[in-house]
């Protein structure tokens, strides 16, 4: 996977080494520049800037590029990897910074937890001596792996694969300069707290308190490859020396250690999955960074072209093959891959308005919704949003079980279920263009969805929402072509044509001609009689004593019960209502409401009803949005 989708960045970053630092950007907190030759108090407004990402509008443009680069270089690949072990509460990797979350720094952080002055000089002090011990952690790159001849000098085998580094680490000026910044900073740290006190008292912020010392970019720079080479492999045990390049074994999303050797091949001749060489393992890192800068702003997860220059355009032009990616907030490790090996298609789907629902419009008049053609999959997957689970689908819904948040009488735990049940299902359809499994399910997890939805969202009979979702129902299985789906579709518009002229009769006794004719009539008639309920206008699940029938007798003695509360509120010389009750009353069938029966059931509660229309003009309506 690592190999597929890094290919094109190290090819890109030849080019162009800033591609990183062109899209990076610094967390929300104060910075703040010292010059080691200056006493702090000379420190001016020029010299700090507070970063908030909720007002991102920042004046001092030449100061904030000085740190953007500089905090790119200092701070740790991970807390596991700090210099501040086991403590963590400095995260940078340099004598050059000093990060601190504002929560544990002194006068400013929050009571319970923030450390007093003499706990911090003990950590920056604790700090600084682990930095001067760099050269330990290249030696255990040396003496840690099981492959390399111990009979050499491991000075020579460092200045031969980290020549640059080590001569670097090597050099007095360096172990004379954290001397020099350790001092600096414990010397002046009551003076520094003041500052930063007073700086908060004017100006709030959040998060982080990070130290920068003035120092040439390319200082820094070198100081983090100094922090990062050594952690760069996963465990230095299984380094290798090939044709005279040193090969090892990557850390990022490997989990192999002594303590988790989860994927150490036990039954190979080689213990590892793969190794890389150094550059690699380097590119890799990056290109980690790069996606963990991209993740922040796609929180449905990156989507990424085969052939991506990394020029700063978008990462993702439906026009081809691509790469689905999904990272871990919290670790920044990819969690989820998907190779797509084709563009998704636009798609020709008709949201009809089977059911003949009505809206009303701002100025209260009743609309019929009209067929809406819709022709790309983030459309589409806005109405399943909307529809089905009102509003939960949203970002990353994959993982996200935490932020799907049940609301009675909205969003149910069943429809919670329904949703966890369904959304890889749905997420491969809408972001990957993969039909395979939601093709197997639509049938079923839609009728389960609008179920519940009618028996415990709606209010009254203010039921469009869940007209819109049956609607949306029988488009999918018309779409997918679903056995039965399109013959279901026809068969209820024409029982509701059929229905308008049949009750008008009065010259003779009509009767039902079909179990499904049976089933949407009673489904018509028992939206009606509630309708006339002014108790119940403000309940929700009124329609749950009618969705409790398990078959036609049952249903027949529920409309019969209804009908004896609500005979008040409904005329006997109304011609149609008194035919429906004849044809259902009188129709004998052994078919259960389950299957196709149960659709009817649902098309004949939600489609406009038939009741309230006079001479094929509307009387009434039967949604109010």
């Amino acid at each position: 996977m690592l190999k597929d989708i890094t290919e094109n960045y190290k090819k890109a970053i030849k080019q162009n080494k800033n591609i990183i630092l062109d899209n990076y950007s610094i967390k929300s907190g104060l910075l703040l520049k010292f010059d080691i030759n200056t006493k702090v108090s000379d420190l001016k407004d020029e010299d700090y800037l507070i970063v908030d990402k909720k007002n991102e509008n920042i004046n001092k443009i030449e100061l904030l590029n000085w740190f953007k680069i500089r905090d790119f270089y200092s701070g740790v690949i991970s807390t596991n990897k700090a210099i501040d072990l086991p403590a963590k509460k400095i995260l940078s990797s340099n004598y050059l910074t000093v990060f601190i979350k504002k929560d544990v720094f002194p006068e400013v952080g929050k009571p319970e937890q923030m450390m007093n002055k003499e706990k911090l000089k003990e950590r920056i002090s604790g700090y600084y001596d682990a930095l001067s011990k760099t050269e330990e952690k290249f030696i255990s790159i040396f003496s840690e792996s099981i492959f390399v001849d111990k009979s050499k000098n491991y000075e020579d085998y460092l200045k031969q694969y980290f020549t640059k580094e080590y001569n670097y680490i090597k050099d007095k000026e360096r172990s004379e300069a954290i001397r020099k910044h350790k001092e600096y900073l414990i010397n002046n740290l009551d003076e520094i707290i003041d500052i930063i006190k007073i700086i908060n008292e004017k100006s709030k912020f959040e998060n982080y308190i990070k130290i920068f010392f003035d120092e040439a970019e390319e200082i820094y720079e070198m100081e983090n490859r100094v922090y990062t080479m050594p952690s760069l492999f996963n465990i230095n045990k299984f380094n290798i020396i090939e044709n005279g390049e040193l090969f090892g074994l990557p850390s990022n999303d490997m989990n192999t250690n002594e303590k988790k050797p989860f994927l150490l091949s036990r039954t190979m001749k080689h213990n590892v999955p793969y190794r890389e060489t150094l550059d690699d393992v380097q590119d890799t890192k990056n290109f980690y960074e790069w996606l963990k800068l991209q993740n922040r702003n796609q929180r449905e997860g990156i989507r990424l072209n085969y052939d991506f220059d990394y020029d700063g355009t978008s990462s993702f032009k439906n026009t081809d093959s691509f790469y689905n990616i999904h990272m871990t907030n919290k670790e920044n490790s990819i969690d989820e891959f998907d190779n797509i090996p084709f563009s998704i298609s636009k798609i020709n789907f008709n949201y009809r308005n089977y059911l003949k629902i009505y809206y009303k419009d701002e100025k209260g008049n009743s609309k019929i919704v009209l067929d809406e053609s819709i022709y790309d999959l983030a459309s589409l997957e806005k109405k399943v949003n909307q529809y089905y689970f009102s509003g939960r689908m949203s970002g990353y819904y994959k993982n996200n079980e935490d932020d799907i948040k049940i609301k009675p009488t909205e969003f149910t735990p069943m429809l919670k279920v329904l949703l966890l049940n369904s959304r890889d299902a749905f997420y491969d359809y809408f972001k990957n263009g993969v039909d395979i499994s939601i093709k197997k399910m639509i049938n079923k997890i839609s009728m389960e969805v609008i179920e519940e939805q009618l028996r415990h969202t709606v209010k009254g009979k203010n039921s469009y929402k869940v007209q819109m979702a049956y609607n949306l129902r029988l488009s999918f299985l018309e779409f997918f072509n679903i056995e039965g789906g399109k013959e279901m579709a026809d068969k209820i518009s024409s029982i509701m044509e059929n229905l308008k002229t049949k009750l008008d009769d009065t010259e003779k006794v009509v009767t039902c001609e079909s179990d499904e004719e049976f089933y949407f009539t009673s489904g018509q008639l028992a939206y009606y009689i509630l309708s006339k309920s002014q108790s119940q206008s403000n309940d929700f699940g009124i329609f749950e004593h009618f969705l409790q029938a398990k078959n036609s007798e049952q249903l027949k003695l529920k409309l019969g019960e209804s009908l004896e509360i609500y005979r008040h509120a409904i005329s006997m010389k109304n011609i149609k209502f008194k035919n429906a009750m004849a044809m259902v009353m009188g129709y004998e069938t052994d078919e259960k409401i389950s299957g196709k029966m149960k659709d009817m059931l649902l098309a004949g509660i939600l489609a406009n009803n038939v009741f309230y229309e006079k001479n094929k003009k509307m009387e009434a309506v039967n949604d109010e949005e």
